[in-house]
């Protein structure tokens, strides 16, 4: 079963590849489709994956083409992915782990401690040169 994830990945690319995609050399998560003017953009984390186009119709279309070759399960809007929880807004996408943070704070419950600053306070930098020079030693 170590295997099972890249054995998918090597699945599920031939089948994109046999599609026309392309996997990005940078990024072989990231899958690019290129026909004229119809880009469409897909990104898979082993069984999760986001799909962006600049055509609904040709969407429609690549996905009636994957579900004749395996069986997946869509969901039309944007609302998780890989664990975060997504909202589109107006000009915005927001995302959230709220089982995350609710775990973190439940095993928190005395709160959020405000620790000192890593860094020394020191005086404000000038160029009077009548001022004495900075101690080295606590840096």
């Amino acid at each position: 079963m170590r295997q099972a994830g890249r054995c998918w990945w090597v699945f599920l690319s031939g089948i994109l590849t046999k599609m026309g995609f392309a996997a990005m050399e940078v990024d072989q998560s990231l899958y690019i489709f290129c026909h004229g003017e119809t880009i469409i953009a897909i990104w898979i984390h082993v069984d999760d994956g986001v799909i962006a186009s600049n055509s609904p119709e040709a969407v429609l279309n690549f996905k009636r083409q994957l579900c004749a070759e395996v069986d997946i399960k869509w969901c039309n809007e944007f609302c998780q992915i890989v664990g975060l929880e997504c909202t589109i807004g107006e000009g915005e996408v927001a995302i959230a782990q709220k089982r995350l943070t609710d775990s973190i704070l439940a095993a928190y419950p005395q709160g959020i401690v405000k620790n000192d600053p890593p860094l020394l306070t020191l005086p404000a930098a000038n160029s009077n040169c009548n001022d004495t020079i900075l101690d080295p030693k606590p840096f």
